[in-house]
């Protein structure tokens, strides 16, 4: 079955006009012996993969059913459910049903003497094995990368937003998003990108800008300079100011391997600029030094370019400090 689900077998627009039968039974198989299982999970990552065919896909019960399994230790397929869900969760109506979902979360993630019927948001339990299960920890079978784009494609829109950077101002340091701000340098292509837009996205919200700077806080700019930076040297000046992680760093530390993801980094930060109060900061901590070094050694016109644009809203003048020049400008500034 799984060939006939892929978009570029010759039988596939058959299977299309067939989805309203096949889907149900592809779920129901998804519970029978690991290789039919296995099979049938294939079939419905193929179709997820189709924007056409979503609308067959986005069930409540497929979805709850997909995010209890991924957070079984035990299930062989995770890495599988993660896949799917990373596929389904660009559709908006997909997102709203991931963010509302609660189950009981298995025994390997309930607190001690917690109930074990009482549910907890689907969303914290992939965090938790996001974290947990990198390097294959939390399930010997899975590493859950790929959840790293279904938080990417959640903060696609306000709500998810909403969810990583928490729902208060207060425990700014318990945001689910600094759980992700770790693996910003991690050695999986798959987890830093997912991440990395996720940190992204949240950017977009320039009230949360504060907090995502606050150093008692969510304290997300060293992680957003150190892939940037390399084995060079700072004068005692440059250094001044600067976050400590970033100082006296190894003669053989190395810059993101990937210039499209150094774009994001430097996006990231030129949307942390869209304040008054987020460009301040960033002189204070010494950004301008890191990116000036990292234009000397950059050969990617397209990191340059971002570049160029960072370096502008560092260097700008502003204007005397006013009620009106003092309130958070609009992100269009970027």
């Amino acid at each position: 079955m799984v060939g006939f689900t892929s978009p570029k077998s010759d039988n596939y627009a058959l299977t299309k006009t067939k989805l309203g039968r096949l889907v149900p039974d592809l779920v129901h198989l998804c519970e029978d012996q690991p290789p039919t299982a296995h099979q049938a999970l294939l079939s419905l990552i193929n179709l997820s993969g189709d924007d056409s065919t979503v609308a067959h896909l986005d069930t409540l019960d497929l979805l709850t059913k997909a995010g209890r399994e991924l957070v079984t230790p035990t299930c062989p397929f995770a890495d599988l459910y993660c896949m799917l869900l990373a596929n389904l969760s660009k559709h908006e109506s997909v997102a709203t049903k991931l963010l509302t979902i609660s189950t009981p979360p298995p025994a390997a993630l309930r607190a001690d003497g917690a109930d074990p019927s009482t549910p907890a948001p689907l969303l914290d339990q992939f965090c938790d094995v996001f974290v947990r299960g990198m390097d294959k920890q939390y399930n010997e079978d899975a590493d859950f990368n790929f959840l790293a784009s279904v938080f990417a494609n959640l903060t696609a829109f306000r709500e998810g937003r909403d969810f990583f950077l928490g729902q208060s101002t207060e425990d700014l340091a318990d945001a689910p998003i600094t759980k992700l701000k770790v693996f910003a340098d991690h050695p999986n292509l798959v987890r830093r990108t997912g991440v990395l837009s996720t940190i992204k996205n949240c950017c977009f919200e320039s009230s949360r800008h504060a907090a995502l700077l606050d150093e008692d806080g969510m304290n997300l700019l060293p992680y957003i300079l150190l892939p940037l930076c390399g084995p060079e040297e700072f004068d005692e000046d440059d250094m001044d100011g600067m976050p400590d992680d970033l100082q006296l760093l190894p003669a053989d530390k190395a810059r993101e391997e990937s210039a499209t993801l150094r774009v994001l980094l430097v996006e990231i930060l030129v949307l942390l600029t869209a304040t008054r109060q987020g460009r301040e900061y960033l002189r204070a901590r010494k950004v301008y030094p890191v990116i000036r070094t990292l234009h000397l050694w950059e050969s990617n016109e397209d990191v340059a370019v971002a570049i160029d644009r960072l370096v502008q809203m560092l260097m700008r003048d502003e204007a005397p400090v006013t009620a009106a020049a003092n309130s958070d400008d609009e992100i269009s500034e970027v």
